[in-house]
C-alpha cells in the first residue's frame, strides 16, 4: 500500500504546484518540459461465475497509475539537435487486498509470484518504457536507447506492426487494445535517412535491435487467464514463466531489419523487411509432456526451464494509406453521407515460422510460411438532424477487415498468434467496427467497437461513455461483453471505471 499513497501523494501535490491550465511542466528555462497522466481505474465482472471457475470474485483490477513522458533538450544548434527522451510507468493494483477471491484464485494457480506480478511493475526494465537519446540534422537522424516502434497502418491486428512485443499486465480494455500503452520497449540502434529529392520522396529507416524481450502474459489465475483446463495442474503458471527464460540475444545475433517509405499518386507507402525473434515461443521438439508435468507438479516433476524457445524467422510486407476525397451518400438526394475517407492497408508474409504440435506426447516443431493483412476503411460521417444540431460535429468511423492464410497447416499445429487463430483451419478473419462521436465540443464522448470472427462465429463488442468537464480531467465507463455461451471467456463480461488527469 507504500507504492499506492506515494502515487496518490504525489498526484495532490501535482494539482497544489500547478494551475490546471498548465499543458506541462517546464523546467530549466524550457529546456526540459514533462507530461504526465495519473489514472485511477476499477474493473469489474459483471457476471457471476461458470461451472469450472473455483473462486467466485467481483474485482480484478484496481489500479492507480503515474506516466511521465520527459523531453530534456541537450542541445539546439542551427544544424543539429540533440534530445534526450524518456516515458516512465508505474503502477499499484490492490485488487488482490479489496477481493478475497481474486487474490484466492490467483495464489492459489500463482502463488506470491502471481500476487506480486499483478500489483506493480517490478524492474527497471518494466518502468522505464523508453529512454533514448536522438540526434537530428536535415539529412538524417540517429536514435539509440530502449524505443518502442510503430511501423502499422490499422488499429486492430498487429499485422505490420512486429517490433516489439506487448506486455498484458497494462491492458485494462481488452476489448480495444491501446498497443503504444502495453508494447515493451527495445534497446536499439535506430536510423533514418531523409535525403532531399530522392525519386517518390522516399526516405529510409534501419534498426539494429541486440536486446530481446518476450510477450509478457498475465500470470495464472488472472480474470482473463483461469480456463477449465487449467484446475487439473498444481502450478498452472509454469506454462508462463517458462517463457521469460530463454537465452536474450546480444550483439553477436540481433534482429536486424529496415523500412523504405515514400509516395505515389497519392498513396503513402511503405516496405519493410525484419528478421527477428518470435515474442511467442514454440515447445521444444519432445518437451510437450515435461512442460505439462512441470504445470502438473513442479516440486515432483521439477521446474519448466528448456521446455520453449524463441524461433528466428524472416518477416516481409509493406503498408499503405491513401485519402478518398469523394463524397458518399448512403441514401441518394440525402446529406446523410460520408466524406474526408482513408484507405488503409497492411500486409505481411512470415517466412518458416514455426508451429508447435501438442497432441500427443512426442510433439514436435514444423515450419510453415504464415500471410496475413488488414484493410482498413476510416470516414467521417454526416447524420441529418444530429451533426447540425451538435454544431456540425461528424460520426468517426472505422471498418477493418483482418485476414490470415497458412498454407498446408495441420489442424493440430498452432501458428502463432494462436490466441486468433482457428486452430481447425488455414484461414482465419475478423472484421471489427468502430464509432466515436463527441457532444459538447468533445466534453461528452460515446464510443462503440466491435468484433466479428467470421470463421467461427463468434463476437463481440466494447461501449464507452466518457465526460471531460476540463481538458485535464477524464471520467470514464466501458464495458465489455463477450457474446458467447461456451469457451474461454464464458462469463467474463466486465466493467471498467476510469479517472484520469493529465498535465
Amino acid at each position: 500500500m507504500m507504492k499506492r499513497l506515494f502515487f496518490i501523494t504525489a498526484f495532490i501535490a501535482a494539482l497544489l504546484s500547478y494551475p490546471l491550465s498548465v499543458s506541462a511542466i517546464d523546467l530549466l528555462d524550457g529546456k526540459m518540459v514533462i507530461h504526465g497522466k495519473l489514472s485511477e481505474q476499477l474493473a469489474l465482472r459483471t457476471k457471476n461465475t461458470s461451472p469450472g471457475q473455483l473462486y467466485d470474485y467481483d474485482i480484478f483490477n484496481f489500479r492507480t497509475t503515474l506516466k511521465l513522458e520527459t523531453m530534456f533538450h541537450l542541445q539546439q544548434c542551427p544544424d543539429y539537435e540533440l534530445n534526450l527522451y524518456g516515458v516512465w510507468k508505474e503502477f499499484y493494483d490492490a485488487a488482490h487486498d479489496v477481493d478475497s477471491g481474486f487474490n484466492s484464485y490467483v495464489n492459489d494457480f500463482s502463488g506470491h509470484h502471481g500476487i506480486k506480478e499483478l500489483r506493480s511493475y517490478n524492474t527497471f526494465r518494466d518502468i522505464c518504457r523508453e529512454l533514448y537519446l536522438e540526434y537530428t540534422t536535415s539529412l538524417f537522424q540517429i536514435r539509440a536507447g530502449k524505443q518502442i516502434v510503430s511501423w502499422g497502418e490499422t488499429a486492430f491486428e498487429r499485422t505490420a506492426d512486429i517490433v516489439n512485443p506487448v506486455d498484458a499486465r497494462g491492458l485494462l480494455n481488452p476489448g480495444y487494445p491501446d498497443f503504444a500503452e502495453i508494447k515493451r520497449g527495445l534497446w536499439m540502434l535506430r536510423f533514418y535517412l531523409t535525403p532531399a529529392d530522392m525519386p517518390l520522396d522516399m526516405t529510409f529507416e534501419a534498426l539494429i535491435i541486440p536486446d530481446f524481450e518476450p510477450t509478457r502474459n498475465w500470470p495464472a489465475g488472472y480474470h482473463l487467464t483461469h480456463p477449465k483446463g487449467f484446475n487439473a495442474f498444481q502450478n498452472p503458471n509454469e506454462l508462463f514463466l517458462v517463457d521469460y527464460r530463454d537465452k536474450p540475444s546480444t550483439w553477436g545475433n540481433p534482429d536486424l531489419g529496415f523500412r523504405i517509405r515514400g509516395f505515389l499518386k497519392g498513396f503513402d507507402w511503405t516496405f519493410f523487411y525484419l528478421n527477428k525473434r518470435a515474442n511467442d515461443p514454440v515447445v521444444r521438439t519432445g518437451r510437450g509432456l515435461a512442460l505439462q508435468l512441470s504445470a502438473l507438479n513442479r516440486r515432483f516433476f521439477g521446474r519448466a526451464e528448456d521446455d520453449k524457445w524463441y524461433q528466428r524467422y524472416n518477416n516481409v510486407g509493406f503498408t499503405f494509406n491513401r485519402p478518398i476525397n469523394q463524397k458518399f451518400c448512403f441514401i441518394p438526394g440525402t446529406n446523410f453521407a460520408m466524406s474526408g475517407n482513408m484507405l488503409r492497408a497492411e500486409f505481411i508474409a512470415e517466412l518458416s515460422k514455426k508451429a508447435t504440435n501438442l497432441v500427443g506426447i512426442a510433439n514436435d516443431v514444423r515450419g510453415y510460411n504464415r500471410y496475413a493483412t488488414t484493410i482498413g476503411w476510416d470516414t467521417k460521417i454526416f447524420i441529418p438532424g444530429l451533426t447540425p444540431w451538435n454544431r456540425n460535429k461528424l460520426l468517426s468511423s472505422s471498418t477493418q477487415l483482418a485476414m490470415e492464410w497458412t498454407k498446408g497447416k495441420h489442424k493440430t499445429y498452432q501458428v502463432y498468434p494462436y490466441v486468433t487463430y482457428s486452430l481447425d483451419r488455414h484461414a482465419w478473419q475478423t472484421i471489427t467496427q468502430s464509432f466515436d462521436y463527441g457532444f459538447w465540443n468533445d466534453r461528452i464522448l460515446a464510443g462503440f467497437y466491435g468484433a466479428y470472427q467470421l470463421t467461427p462465429g463468434k463476437c463481440y463488442y466494447t461501449l464507452m461513455a466518457a465526460f471531460k468537464p476540463t481538458f485535464r480531467w477524464t471520467y470514464m465507463v466501458r464495458y465489455l461483453d463477450y457474446v458467447e455461451t461456451t469457451g474461454a471467456t464464458q462469463n467474463l463480461d466486465q466493467v471498467l471505471f476510469d479517472i484520469t488527469y493529465e498535465f
